[in-house]
């Protein structure tokens, strides 16, 4: 178990220390914010593509080990449980990554929100060592 808890640990910081990395360079000018800002119809088409797995993605990943499927294939082979919780972070931290880069991409606050969406979301999957017993016992039970 503390192997899983220390590989998913990483999963759950290194995003987040890769997203105050851009935010500092964006921030100090290292890199030029607002590359795309001129071009509204770029802009319009990827707003709505991460609007909508925003919307989609972030419940579905806050859910996964309620869906029927996943449980029956972790009460089949509980080791598949670091698996389905590393793709249940990489989905919300995924899209907390995108939506950072699109916000100083395009300098539109509707990416920086729901970045922020995002990152307050992490905080539900936070992989601690009573996170990972207890959701391993209930699948088991």
């Amino acid at each position: 178990m503390k192997r899983t808890k220390k590989i998913l640990q990483l999963l759950f910081w290194i995003p987040i220390v890769v997203a105050l990395i851009m935010v500092a360079a964006f921030e100090t000018d290292v890199v030029l914010p607002g590359f795309l800002a001129g071009n509204e119809v770029t802009e319009y088409y990827v707003t709505v593509a991460l609007e909508l797995l925003t919307v989609a993605g972030l419940p579905l990943a806050l859910r996964l080990f309620k869906f029927t499927a996943v449980r029956r294939r972790l009460v089949a082979d509980g080791s598949r449980y670091t698996g389905f919780a590393a793709i249940r972070l990489s989905v919300v931290s995924g899209l907390m990554l995108a939506n950072t880069i699109l916000y100083y991409l395009f300098m539109q606050t509707t990416f920086g929100y729901m970045a922020i969406i995002c990152l307050i979301s992490m905080a539900f999957v936070f992989p601690s060592e009573s996170r990972c017993q207890s959701e391993s016992s209930e699948l088991l039970s």
